[in-house]
């Protein structure tokens, strides 16, 4: 995949981006939309290998040129705080009952050269309770850009610019809860206003030595058998074996009767076999 360089805007113009000395406007991926997103997201793809990138005046991490050692690499996911009944409304007022920021710090203070996020970015899905306001009071709720920006984007601000990231997709962000704002913010290719899939192709990212495929399942059903999606991933799972180059990698999954899980090698054959057909 190619290097995505994303912006937040709040001005009706998208900021200036300098790369390898060139400077231009960065183009518009997704349009303010009201008041749920009241912001522009902007995106510049690089379509050559950079040796300076710069947006605003701000200096962004370069991707490691390929074939370089990968040798720190931080992963980290569900990190939002739980507004979510009927489990307990999580403190996220309170550093020690949400430790975002700490978290944030930490990534940074590590210095890796890679950051992956696997998903539930969106987890205040309702407003704080009267009972609760100690902990929530004052929180947004609802898959709108404030709740996200609350969930993520401000506490993580630490370790956003420390290195490039690779955002999957979680449950928490189908198509039934934050879909919209996972395609406006984080999922890889353009954005087409109410369009919404579960189903987003796989595709390979290239950092260094190492080649991650991520593929699409926040959708699927980790209880039972389900018969369409079954239908639905083989393909996807097939073009991810492609994507691959012979190495396969997934995350926790349930589908077709095998339970599967990422191991030192990729994926369980028994799960490859019926995801695959094989």
């Amino acid at each position: 995949g190619r290097v995505s360089v994303r912006a937040v805007s709040s001005g009706a113009s998208c900021p200036t981006i300098t790369v390898n000395g060139s400077a231009s406007a960065m183009p518009v991926r997704a349009a303010a939309g009201g008041a749920d997103f009241p912001v522009a997201v902007c995106e510049q793809v690089l379509t050559a290998p950079a040796t300076s990138i710069d947006v605003a005046g701000i200096k962004l991490p370069i991707p490691l040129a390929k074939g370089a050692p990968l040798d720190r690499l931080a992963i980290l996911g569900d990190s939002g705080c739980r507004l979510e009944p009927p489990k307990p409304m999580q403190d996220c007022n309170n550093s020690n009952g949400w430790p975002a920021h700490e978290v944030s710090a930490e990534v940074a203070t590590r210095n890796p050269a890679l950051i992956i996020h696997t998903g539930d970015y969106y987890y205040r899905m309702v407003q704080c309770p009267a009972a609760d306001q100690a902990k929530c009071g004052g929180s947004p709720h609802g898959p709108t850009w404030d709740t996200l920006e609350a969930d993520f984007f401000e506490p993580y601000k630490s370790s956003l610019g420390v290195a490039p990231w690779i955002f999957l997709r979680g449950n928490h962000e189908t198509c039934q809860m934050a879909g919209d704002a996972f395609l406006r913010l984080f999922a890889a290719g353009p954005y087409t206003p109410g369009a919404c899939s579960n189903f987003l192709p796989p595709y390979a990212v290239d950092a260094g030595d190492q080649r991650f495929v991520v593929f699409d399942d926040s959708d699927a059903a980790d209880d039972k058998v389900d018969a369409a999606q079954v239908s639905t991933y083989t393909p996807l799972m097939q073009s991810a074996r492609f994507e691959a180059d012979g190495r396969l990698v997934g995350a926790a999954g349930f589908v077709a009767g095998a339970e599967w899980e990422l191991e030192a090698g990729g994926i369980s054959l028994e799960a490859l076999a019926k995801l695959t057909g094989g």
